[in-house]
């Protein structure tokens, strides 16, 4: 009776090789965390850059304004004092933005942080601020785009 098994076991390695890197590669794996100040000059040019999933800022200032239309992260470290002085606007029906370990110092008007558009937003220590010494009502801070006029 002859076997059936091959005496050369390259063509059985070969095959698992490339079935184990093909099953391996995945959305998440391809999305990458991108730095501000680093591999992008500016926090919207990390933002407009679709491989950003995870978005690290250094400790410091950014004078930006920033509109966010896709899912991602957006963290400063958890020891410093990152600080985006403008607004941040949300928008757009199934994004979720995460905000951590930040600051978001603006204006009143239009709101500091605005989410619209069925936009969802997750934060862990942020901070928002005003400018001006007049008291700003809650929804000019926050403004989740149900606002009366």
């Amino acid at each position: 009776m002859k076997s059936c098994r091959s005496s050369n076991p390259l063509p059985k390695a070969l095959l698992v090789i490339t079935l184990v890197g093909v099953v391996g590669i995945s959305k998440e794996t391809m999305a990458s965390s991108c730095a501000v100040p680093g591999s992008h000059s500016s926090i919207q040019t990390a933002v407009d850059d679709p491989s950003c999933s995870d978005i690290q800022l250094a400790s410091q200032p950014y004078d930006e304004i920033l509109e966010i239309n896709r899912s991602l992260q957006l963290a400063g470290p958890v020891s410093g004092n990152s600080e985006i002085r403008g607004r941040v606007v949300i928008g757009q029906a199934g994004t979720s933005v995460t905000l951590n370990n930040l600051g978001v110092h603006g204006a009143c008007t239009g709101g500091v942080v605005r989410v619209t558009g069925g936009a969802q937003l997750a934060a862990t220590m942020l901070r928002v601020t005003w400018n001006g010494s007049v008291l700003c009502a809650a929804e000019l801070i926050f403004r989740d785009g149900f606002e009366s006029p």
